[in-house]
């Protein structure tokens, strides 16, 4: 929002129920330190997690080369908008057919958020996948979660889960493996 982008109501949550009022308040406060004259890396300097910034420039640079994939869902998207919003303030541009934003589906039909409308305002067309895998038929309580909306993505759950697609792997041979994983520890 400090860079200028409709994205309000965009962003998820790992809570089931979102704290709405807390997140506005917080909003509006790191917003209101902000005034008309500042450059777009003083505003990211007051208000963004200094994680994003970086991993903007990482991307503007280390897209020219390699394919590039964001493990994440909003917080990645704002990483995309961030990076395209800085091309101009640094002189380069964001070879954004080498970056794939991996997110779940947990993310992409949040009904909380909306991930679709944030990359939406990115000035070119984004290479963006999410993974229907669920944890429904898992016998692990707490993994049931996901799919109740109390977590969405973490960790790189994403990335993960969309090479676990990639190479073929069935839900149900993926969600055995994790709970094999989880038991064993």
């Amino acid at each position: 929002m400090a860079l200028g982008f409709d994205c309000a109501d965009d962003f998820s949550s790992s809570f089931l129920h979102v704290p709405d009022d807390i997140k506005t308040q917080t909003i509006n406060k790191a917003l209101s330190l902000l005034d008309n004259d500042m450059n777009n890396f003083e505003k990211l300097g007051i208000v963004s997690d200094n994680m994003l910034l970086f991993c903007a420039g990482f991307l503007l640079e280390a897209s020219k080369r390699f394919q590039i994939v964001l493990a994440g869902g909003t917080q990645m998207a704002a990483c995309l908008l961030i990076a395209d919003k800085l091309k101009e303030d640094v002189l380069m541009r964001v070879k954004h057919d080498n970056i794939t934003l991996a997110t779940t589906q947990w993310v992409a039909q949040d009904k909380n958020s909306d991930i679709a409308h944030i990359l939406e305002q990115l000035s070119y067309a984004p290479h963006a996948v999410y993974t229907t895998f669920s944890f429904a038929n898992t016998q692990i309580p707490i993994l049931k979660k996901y799919d109740e909306g109390e977590a969405k993505e973490g960790v790189g759950a994403g990335a993960s889960l969309a090479y676990a697609v990639q190479s073929n792997i069935q839900n149900q041979e993926l969600l055995e493996q994790i709970e094999y994983l989880i038991y064993s520890m």
